[in-house]
């Protein structure tokens, strides 16, 4: 593969990541990737320079960058700035890391333009480039190289432009460590290496310890993966071989980058590795799952059904003495549980869809800022129209926009209950009304008469004006049509795919579009985008209450019941008994009520709804048009719950919407929580059961750490396992909650649990909790808690009221202050989500 003379190479390539260096004053863009024969590659492209705009700077300050030498050239240009033409001049310079210095000298005589994107990203916006490219130059021979890579080639770019996408078999490593506790050297790092279909490949480092090291740093360029992975390798791994570096003298970077750089990071930023993607699977198990506790060894046997091998990490130094062998098996599953921890949750391809659609490189997506993603839309948009793009604003503060409308609701179980969402609401309300930072008016906003601008504006019930699209189309809206429809082409395309791989392929390009548009809103209502204005996100959200409660007036006045909504939801009663009746009753809402800018779909059809009388807290069952079951604000998804109140609350939501007889279904839901608060306050329950897991950061972030009862379970709990770092969950079972602080336990080995737990603590939260079901029916915390009962179930009669829900003929006693202040958790389990929470 060397070059041919005068002839050229072609090669399609996956961009993973990239970065610049300067060498004798040329500026070298150095991307690396994955070519379409599976081979990585080092794409090097010269000439191309950073540059920045200044708007209207004087004559003095002109005529020095003039003569600055850094100062390649100075271009005049007009620029749109805040809907106003303005005189900018773009200001080319030698390299990149200079442009900071402009930035401090010059930055309070004038005002920066674009002076804040990063040089490669700079290259991929004006090069109009994706996340694949076609590139065109030769393949240089090692000798010709002016860095050295450990990519398999390396191809000296003469033209370069975006490409269509392809298959990529990414090749992935992932690695684990185990160290002496008692004399912190490291005993063994095994590692995992695996591309496409072909079968795991091991490698074992053993002997001493800056072998250990150098061995995995030289595996790690001769395998050259693009994904290094591995469990909390972010906050363990990484930091301990650095550490033990230093100790031994052998350097204080980890050498691992695909130009021989060392891994670097920011505070409180994920690891970097140039030319590779550090995908820790801890940190996407918790992102993606949020499982209610993160140990490797309980989301592998969740996720995958997989143990850990039984070995006591606490007492590993005798382990190691004992049976080494064992330890290094032990050490080689540790490795390979990421590895199919990743495969599992589908991150890494949804990572490269994001890229795709975002037309970045992979490792971008993977680092997770969404403002990069949608800059590299926005920009690109905003070049090609002339527009200036501002700095990243760093203020913080200011009122917080309102949020979405949420109509109360009444207390009881509810029967036939159509559900109809907004569709893609806030993309489409910033569609219809033309709402972008290019049409919004900055003045004027409280003037008297800005109602008499109705025919050239839109005007949103906070005051924001935007011009009307007839006049000037703005960039923004414009971008959410262009995605909405590459959306419904890609749902099409889905539908009519020839295979399993291409109906994949479409599935998560059209959702990875649905996850960028939904991120719009976000980024404008907060106060830190480039492109950020506090009318604009407010004016969305405006126009979003107006949209839904315009149309509940509407279905009011027609007598229809609506018995909720939230944001973008309007759980409506059907005045239909049967499935058939109600199917047609909500296509014929859907139908009359849309509009553009608030297509209304008919979701699904609830047979059971029970509302408990508090926003957001609600369950149901779904019968059309696939079973399911639907529940908002009981914690039966929380983290911080315990396995004994989520498995209960479920069998209550099982009961209460079984569509049984509502008098049978309240007493037989009755009795069941009752005897299961009876048989914790005796003790007759799995320890197991009662786990509580919550994130702990370090204790400099709390104010007053000893006070809290996960900082106190993490302080014992790092004296027993050395590889728990802050930032995970610990689990722990409370143990004296009299005390204060409340006393607790970490557990480290759910198998055999020997802490002795407080029952008055836990049946009493308990019965806090199903309380907030059963006191719709009569019966308060304090019933549950009886051992006797407060008053016979047979006094429960079911009545039906005029809006057609199940009422008890008791009081309703509510215990407002003590039980509404719980969770905004939900478990919603449509559009296959389910597939993963239920494991958790």
């Amino acid at each position: 593969m060397v070059g041919t003379g005068f002839s050229m190479d072609e090669i399609l390539v996956r961009i993973i990541d990239g970065t610049y260096s300067v060498e004798r004053g040329s500026v070298r863009v150095e991307l690396f990737g994955r070519a379409k024969d599976g081979s990585s590659v080092t794409l090097v492209h010269k000439g191309f320079f950073p540059y920045f705009y200044i708007i209207s700077p004087d004559s003095d300050v002109l005529g020095e960058l003039r003569e600055d030498d850094n100062v390649i050239s100075l271009q005049k240009k007009i620029l749109n700035v805040d809907n106003i033409d303005q005189n900018c001049f773009k200001v080319t310079i030698k390299r990149p890391f200079d442009v900071p210095s402009y930035k401090r000298k010059y930055g309070k005589s004038f005002k920066f333009l674009a002076a804040d994107i990063p040089f490669v990203q700079r290259f991929f916006f004006d090069f109009d480039l994706g996340s694949v490219v076609k590139v065109r130059g030769n393949y240089l021979m090692e000798d010709d190289h002016q860095h050295y890579y450990t990519t398999d080639s390396v191809f000296q770019v003469a033209e370069i432009e975006a490409s269509p996408s392809f298959k990529t078999d990414l090749k992935i490593l992932s690695f684990d460590l185990e160290n002496s506790i008692k004399m912190g050297r490291i005993l063994c790092i095994c590692c995992a290496v695996k591309q496409g279909q072909r079968d795991v490949e091991y490698h074992v480092f053993t002997g001493d310890e800056e072998s250990i090291i150098t061995d995995f740093i030289h595996l790690v360029k001769r395998e050259d993966p693009d994904i290094l992975t591995g469990y909390n390798i972010e906050n363990y791994d990484i930091p301990y071989i650095i550490d033990r570096m230093a100790h031994n003298h052998i350097g204080t970077e980890l050498i691992l980058g695909r130009n021989n750089s060392g891994m670097s990071r920011d505070k409180g930023q994920p690891w970097r590795c140039t030319g590779r993607c550090v995908m820790d699977a801890w940190w996407q198990v918790k992102i993606e799952v949020k499982p209610k506790r993160e140990t490797l060894s309980y989301v592998s046997s969740k996720l995958l059904g997989l143990d850990k091998l039984d070995v006591d990490a606490s007492n590993i130094d005798e382990e190691w003495s004992n049976n080494s062998e064992k330890v290094i098996e032990y050490c080689k599953r540790d490795a390979l549980l990421p590895m199919k921890l990743l495969e599992r949750i589908g991150v890494l391809q949804k990572s490269v869809d994001l890229a795709q659609v975002s037309r970045l490189p992979l490792a971008e997506v993977v680092r997770g800022r969404t403002s990069v993603l949608i800059d590299s839309l926005l920009i690109r948009e905003a070049d090609a129209k002339g527009i200036g793009v501002p700095m990243t604003s760093h203020s913080a503060g200011g009122k917080n926009i309102v949020g979405g409308y949420v109509h109360s609701m009444q207390p009881g179980l509810y029967h036939w209950v159509c559900v109809l969402d907004f569709k893609s609401m806030y993309p489409m309300i910033m569609i219809a009304n033309n709402i972008c930072f290019t049409t919004l008016l900055k003045s004027h906003l409280d003037s008297p008469n800005r109602t008499k601008d109705t025919d050239s504006f839109i005007v949103a019930p906070n005051g924001a004006r935007f011009i009307r699209s007839e006049i000037k189309r703005g960039i923004l809206p414009a971008l959410l049509e262009k995605l909405m429809m590459e959306r419904e082409a890609a749902k099409r395309m889905a539908q009519s795919a020839r295979g399993k791989e291409e109906k994949e392929y479409y599935e998560g390009f059209q959702y990875a579009i649905k996850i960028l548009m939904n991120a719009f809103y976000g980024i404008f209502a907060s106060n830190f985008y480039r492109f950020t204005d506090k009318n604009i996100g407010s004016a969305i959200t405006g126009l979003a209450r107006k949209n839904i409660t315009s149309i509940i007036n509407e279905l009011q006045k027609e007598g229809i019941s609506v018995l909720y909504s939230d944001t973008d939801s309007i759980f409506i009663k059907s005045p239909f008994l049967h499935l058939e009746e109600t199917i047609s009753f909500g296509k014929d809402l859907s139908k009359r009520y849309s509009k553009a800018g608030a297509v209304l779909e008919f979701e699904n059809i609830l047979s059971s709804f029970f509302a408990h009388g508090v926003k957001k807290r609600y369950a149901g069952k779904i019968i059309w048009p696939e079973e399911d079951i639907l529940v908002r604000g009981y914690e039966i998804r929380r983290s911080d719950s315990f396995d004994l109140l989520s498995d209960t609350l479920k069998k209550v939501f099982n009961i209460i919407l079984s569509g049984e007889d509502e008098e049978k279904s309240v007493k037989k839901m009755l009795k069941e929580v009752r005897e299961v608060v009876q048989r914790l306050r005796r003790g007759e329950v799995d320890k197991k059961k009662l786990l509580i897991s919550k994130t702990v950061k370090s204790e400099s972030h709390y104010k007053f750490p000893d006070r809290l009862p996960h900082v106190q379970a993490m302080k014992k709990l790092m004296k027993k396992d050395p590889e728990f770092t802050p930032g995970m969950k610990v689990a722990y079972i409370v143990t004296d909650s009299s005390r204060n602080p409340q006393e607790v336990e970490p557990v480290t080995d759910e198998r055999n649990i020997s802490i002795k737990p407080d029952m008055d603590y836990y049946s009493n939260r308990l019965a806090k909790s199903l309380s907030r079901v059963t006191e719709v029916f009569g019966y308060d915390m304090k019933y549950l808690l009886e051992s006797e009962h407060q008053s016979s179930i047979d006094g429960w009669v079911g009545t039906v009221n005029a809006d057609g829900v199940s009422v008890s003929s008791k009081e309703i006693t509510r215990s407002r202050e003590s039980n509404t202040g719980s969770s905004e958790d939900s478990e919603n389990v449509k559009e296959g989500k389910k597939t993963l929470l239920d494991f958790m």
